[in-house]
């Protein structure tokens, strides 16, 4: 069974992801050959998730691929992860394919572009603003790589930036009612307690923070 644009499979690991389990399922015990040319994406899981698509005793579970390969920038876990791909994943660059298929000879034609005042001062102050250590328009878990499309759109134009721009401000102006109509904030229940202690107040279940002896409020409009 040949696959192409295989990296629609790469999320097979999450069971929410149901066409891909389906495949995976039906397609079990029998040849596969995935094709795709971003085999890794956003995540070293999408790797693991198409090796297992083919092959599930590679890298093991989940669990495991995560505690063995978390930190690549040690070369010996590097070059283990290299060893365990070698008989699954092949890559094929595009100059070894040149004397079978005829590409589009491309031409690349540079014109020089100068930007308004406005505009650059727009790109700086977008760019400061991504640059925040505490930044809550932008997920935690999502944060690279939202950056990068906004800094490609903000590279298009000021119009492409614009919608990118008000649904962020929509977004935080919602939090901020939701914030300001549930008569709460972390600052208002933060108590301190006794290390050890779990107790309820205004409704709200208490959390310890690990950094803190300071307990705060667990409510997802305290910001």
């Amino acid at each position: 069974m040949v696959i192409d644009e295989a990296h629609r499979l790469r999320n097979v690991y999450k069971p929410s992801n149901v066409i891909a389990n389906t495949l995976k399922l039906a397609l079990a015990g029998k040849d596969k050959l995935l094709l795709t040319a971003t085999p890794l994406q956003n995540s070293l899981l999408e790797l693991f998730g198409l090796v297992s698509f083919i092959d599930e005793h590679t890298f093991g579970d989940l669990q495991s691929f995560r505690e063995q390969f978390a930190n690549l920038s040690q070369e010996q876990v590097f070059q283990t992860l290299k060893a365990r791909l070698k008989p699954v994943c092949h890559r094929t660059l595009r100059r070894q394919v040149l004397p079978y298929i005829k590409y589009t000879k491309r031409l690349p034609l540079v014109q020089e572009f100068t930007p308004e005042e406005s505009e650059d001062r727009l790109y700086h102050l977008v760019s400061e603003y991504l640059q925040r250590e505490n930044l809550y328009a932008l997920p935690a878990s999502q944060r690279s790589l939202i950056t990068l499309v906004l800094r490609k759109l903000l590279a298009s134009s000021t119009f492409a930036i614009a919608g990118a721009l008000t649904s962020m401000s929509n977004r935080l102006k919602t939090k901020l009612r939701r914030q300001e109509s549930s008569g709460a904030t972390c600052a208002e229940h933060a108590t301190r307690v006794r290390k050890g202690r779990r107790f309820r107040t205004c409704g709200y279940a208490i959390s310890p923070r690990e950094d803190t002896r300071v307990w705060s409020c667990g409510s997802q409009y305290c910001i």
